[in-house]
């Protein structure tokens, strides 16, 4: 399979180069190359990401049938964030190890941090949509609950192989 991009920040065709279409993004081995330079999940990641925590999520609030919304949201955040750790395991999405190998964009994962503070909430409260953190605050969840960000984590986590820290701490 082959194909012509022609990849630039406005997405447009290059004169010189017709046969090209023009994009904004590449999709390579499962994430988003954008021109900006920066990677993402691609489409298809993110969703079987989301679908296999929102399984974890409904299941687990299944599994302990508590009214105690604050019991739940401490161990659904648990389950989330078990899931989330950057080791390969059997059970565990590959989409989640991509997460902290490969991707650069804070956009994104912003965004994934949104969707899953979303999936807890309706897997405690039952309500779809930003209505839901009128019930439970999103500090809650990450103060109390110790549901992890993403996009903090993607911060603290190591540059490039030698594992060193961008502020110089190993």
């Amino acid at each position: 399979k082959s194909r012509n991009l022609y990849l630039t920040a406005a997405g447009r065709q290059s004169p010189a180069w017709p046969e090209a279409r023009g994009t904004t993004a590449v999709t390579l081995l499962g994430c988003l190359i954008s021109a900006h330079g920066t990677v993402s999940l691609s489409r298809k990641k993110r969703r079987r990401l989301l679908a296999d925590l929102e399984d974890r999520a409904f299941g687990t609030a299944r599994a302990l049938k508590t009214r105690d919304p604050a019991a739940a949201g401490r161990t659904i955040c648990s389950v989330i964030n078990r899931a989330l750790e950057p080791r390969l395991e059997f059970s565990q999405q590959r989409s989640a190890t991509l997460l902290r190998r490969a991707v650069t964009d804070r956009d994104d994962l912003k965004q994934l941090d949104y969707c899953i503070a979303l999936i807890v909430l309706r897997a405690i409260t039952g309500q779809r949509g930003a209505r839901a953190f009128r019930v439970i605050p999103y500090q809650k969840m990450r103060e109390e609950w110790q549901l992890m960000s993403l996009l903090q984590a993607r911060n603290k986590w190591p540059a490039g192989r030698g594992g060193t820290d961008p502020r110089g701490a190993t």
